[in-house]
């Protein structure tokens, strides 16, 4: 891509367009030059958030799945409960919360609000 901007040229069809930036670089911040000394860490920045990010998403999947896991574990026992009890796992659930009617739980009578969202999807 450097080649082009060398080849092209620019508005006065003598200086070419690299040379026009190079010329703007120096007048407005000449640090800026120097940029071909950091671009060795921006390849290892890069590498490195990515690497970080592979990270944190395997972890988060892994927690995702103990949560899955516990959400079937308290559902099984709830209805273990419910069973005993002769009634829903929804009546068993309102119930526990001090005899609030839990109206959202009519589609799902035998599935907690856990399991709902992980798997009726």
């Amino acid at each position: 891509a450097l080649l082009k901007l060398d080849e092209a040229k620019a508005f006065d069809k003598k200086t070419s367009v690299l040379q026009y930036l190079v010329k703007l670089l120096k007048q407005n911040d000449e640090s800026l030059i120097q940029f071909k000394e950091e671009l060795p860490t921006v390849a290892e920045a890069g590498s490195v958030m990515l690497d970080s990010l592979s990270a944190d998403m395997k972890q988060m999947k892994e927690e995702v799945e103990k949560v899955k896991k516990t959400a079937e574990k308290e559902g099984n026992r709830l209805r273990r409960e419910a069973k005993e009890k002769n009634i829903t796992v929804a009546e068993l659930i309102a119930e526990k919360a001090d005899g609030s009617n839990n109206n959202d739980q009519t589609d799902y009578k035998d599935k907690t609000p856990m399991e709902v969202f992980f798997f009726e999807r």
